[in-house]
């Protein structure tokens, strides 16, 4: 008996350039997805997202109603399930926009100035199914990372321990035990990495760790 054939990936693009995704939809048929919507705006892709539930969206960063996080975010804000997996398209480097994807739950990254095989390896890391880190495509990689890595370096080795441990749910005692240190020694670490990232409350550094990409292993 012949074995049967993988059934394809289902996608959703969504980019307001028609020619761009033409030849995108080239691209994934060749790698084996079928295509399940193209459209040309934010809203129409979270409407095509609800109504197909695809197993992954490749988003422009920049579109008309929606940009690509935005949409993502409705979809987590919305609990559409079973969420597919983003990939974002951009032709704007800027780190900032690695970080509001990555917060948002895209699975990476990648400059619509990168060659066709550098975005082939993205739709690739983004199939495996243990995949579970951010892409970053190449034209991106240097500046983005680079941005990631400065919000982080103004905290000090203590205040980035005390992060990961306040992102894992520890109390202050507990934090306290685990560093040696005094419970007051603790509140005045963690006073001061609050007042640096800008955050108000333990939700607030969470989604600052979120959105630099912290490894909590």
């Amino acid at each position: 008996m012949a074995e049967s054939q993988s059934p394809p990936k289902s996608v959703v693009i969504a980019d307001d350039h028609e020619l761009f995704r033409e030849g995108l939809s080239t691209l994934l048929k060749r790698l084996g997805f079928r295509i399940d919507a193209s459209v040309g705006d934010g809203l129409s892709a979270l409407a095509a997202i609800r109504e197909f539930l695809p197993g992954y969206a490749i988003l422009d960063g920049s579109m008309p109603g929606l940009g690509g996080v935005a949409v993502i975010e409705s979809v987590n804000a919305e609990k559409i399930a079973p969420a597919p997996k983003f990939l974002l398209l951009t032709m704007f480097n800027h780190g900032h926009l690695a970080a509001d994807a990555r917060a948002a739950g895209a699975g990476g990254i990648v400059s619509k100035d990168d060659t066709a095989r550098e975005l082939e390896t993205a739709l690739k890391s983004l199939t495996e199914p243990e995949a579970d880190g951010f892409f970053l495509s190449r034209t991106f990689r240097e500046e983005a990372e680079a941005y990631l890595s400065g919000e982080l370096s103004t905290l000090t080795p203590r205040e980035r321990e005390i992060m990961d441990a306040v992102v894992r749910g520890a109390t202050t005692k507990e934090i306290a035990d685990l560093l040696g240190l005094s419970v007051r020694t603790v509140d005045h670490h963690r006073e001061r990495l609050m007042r640096k990232i800008g955050a108000k409350n333990t939700a607030d550094v969470v989604r600052f760790a979120a959105r630099t990409g912290m490894r909590m292993d």
